[in-house]
């Protein structure tokens, strides 16, 4: 009864925080796959031309760029 009577910026904040948590867990669960994936050697992608490893052959999602 409360959220029904509050204003609309706070309905607004409301949402993006609490979607925001639901985000998280997902990509929790994306990056711990991920880390698994690489402690296994399974995404192991060569060397780049500098020389340094790429661990990008499986990756579930990137969260910076779905953001």
């Amino acid at each position: 009864d409360d959220f029904l009577n509050s204003s609309i910026v706070y309905k607004f904040w409301y949402l993006i925080i609490s979607t925001m948590f639901v985000r998280f867990k997902y990509y929790y669960a994306w990056l711990f796959a991920d880390a698994i994936c690489n402690n296994s050697g399974m995404g192991f992608n060569g060397f780049d031309g500098e020389g340094k490893p790429k661990w990008d052959l499986i990756s579930n999602v990137d969260v910076f760029n779905f953001e």
